[in-house]
């Protein structure tokens, strides 16, 4: 038999992949103290009335940094409306865009 030493597949072992893991969990963990940190709403810092989250470029979840519950399952559906609405072709690095529940 023959038995090839390169091949064409990417690979990624589970050590590298336990890393990048953990770093994008880290990350939303990290947006999610830095908001809570600069609030100045009682219901954010005091009752994570809120959540974040990471996206890839097609507004795909990647990692949710968990606040209130209820939100996470519409966090993905407004970040491709966003990107519907604004275009991927207008949104440039450094550009923020937020989203609000309605009251």
């Amino acid at each position: 038999m023959n038995y090839s030493l390169t091949t064409t597949e990417p690979r990624v072992d589970a050590f590298t992949s336990e890393v990048i893991r953990s770093a994008v969990v880290a990350i939303t963990a990290e947006m999610k103290t830095n908001l809570q940190r600069t609030a100045y709403n009682q219901i954010i810092y005091e009752a994570e009335d809120f959540t974040v989250g990471l996206f890839d470029a097609e507004g795909n979840t990647i990692s949710i940094g968990l606040g209130l519950p209820m939100f996470i399952r519409g966090l993905s559906d407004a970040i491709k409306a966003k990107l519907e609405f604004w275009g991927k072709e207008n949104i440039e690095p450094g550009d923020i865009l937020l989203t609000r529940a309605a009251t």
